[in-house]
Order: structure tokens, then C-alpha cells, then sequence
């Protein structure tokens, strides 16, 4: 009975997360949800492990977005298509994941000097929270994108994560444009 409580706290908490990260990666909330059972369907046949959780995090969502220009495709071709492609690239990702994994790439690790590694992680925090303050601060992502125009730099537009960076400092610096009902 403790697994069976345990496993229903962790889906409870869980439903959030895969709704919010959905949203980050450009799709609706609910592709998220739909998303998350097979593989933990699977993962719990597959493996004896109580110590192990597996689930997709905001920096897996935001780079996916990153590397595919979410935005952009989702607006060009719809979201039933950037679904798939975003379905096909977390399954290259996943093979990819398991051939290094095969080759013994995870021994590399231990050369990676810890400021390096430190580094990547204040990088990854810093940037999943670029990506979602500014969001939490209006009700609706295209309000922001709104009234923030961001600089044109050689010609365009800041992108990723520069964009998201800027997005960040100017809803810090402008409280006045804050939706009181997002927060």
C-alpha cells in the first residue's frame, strides 16, 4: 500500500509539471499530460529501482523549443505539427541518449573539471528561469510579447536565449505592466 500512495503523490505532483512544461515547449497543457503516461507506464515494468525518477524537466522543454525555433514553427505550421517533429526529436534525443550511453560516454564525465559543471548548472537555472518569470507575471505569454519589443541587433530581433534574458529584465524593471490576475 505504500507504493500504491506513493505513486499516486507523485502523479498528483507530477500533473503540473508535464502541463507546464507542455506550455513551455510551445504545445497546449494538455499534450504534456497525454504525453507522460506511456513512458512511466513502461519505466515502472521495466525497472526495480525505488531510488530513480524519470520525468521531463524545464530545461529539456526549453531547449527542444530553442533548437527547433517552437515559436516560429508552431506559428508557420500549426500545433499538430510541431508536435511531431518535437515527438520525432525527443525520440533521436532518447537513441542518441542510449548509444552514448553503450559507448561509455558517462566516463567522460569524471575529466569535466567541477567549475565547468558548475557553470552549466547556474547556466541551465538561469536560464529555465529567464524562460518562466516573465510568463508568470501575465496572464497570457503573447501580452508580454506585446508591450516588450525587444532590440534589433545585427538586423533582427534578439532570439532564445538572449531574448528570454531580455523578456526577464524588462518584467523585472516594469511592475506596472504586470497582470494582478497571473500573480
Amino acid at each position: 500500500t505504500k507504493d500504491v500512495v506513493a505513486g499516486i503523490t507523485v502523479a498528483v505532483t507530477s500533473l503540473p509539471q508535464y502541463i507546464a512544461y507542455a506550455e513551455l515547449a510551445q504545445l497546449s497543457g494538455f499534450r504534456g499530460i497525454v504525453a507522460s503516461g506511456p513512458p512511466l507506464i513502461a519505466f515502472a515494468f521495466l525497472t526495480g529501482n525505488p531510488c530513480l525518477n524519470i520525468g521531463v524537466t524545464s530545461i529539456t522543454a526549453l531547449m527542444a523549443t530553442a533548437d527547433l525555433k517552437g515559436a516560429e514553427y508552431r506559428e508557420a505550421f500549426g500545433e499538430a505539427a510541431w508536435s511531431q517533429i518535437l515527438g520525432t526529436y525527443s525520440m533521436m534525443i532518447g537513441a542518441a541518449s542510449i548509444v552514448l550511453a553503450v559507448l561509455g560516454a558517462g566516463r567522460l564525465v569524471k575529466h569535466i573539471p567541477a567549475p565547468v559543471k558548475a557553470g552549466w548548472k547556474l547556466g541551465f537555472a538561469l536560464a529555465a528561469c529567464a524562460a518562466q518569470t516573465p510568463s508568470s507575471a501575465f496572464q497570457h505569454a503573447k501580452q508580454l510579447k506585446k508591450i516588450c519589443v525587444l532590440p534589433i541587433v545585427n538586423g533582427q530581433p534578439l532570439k532564445s536565449g538572449a531574448a528570454n534574458m531580455y523578456r526577464l529584465v524588462w518584467t523585472l524593471t516594469h511592475p506596472m505592466h504586470w497582470d494582478a490576475e497571473a500573480i
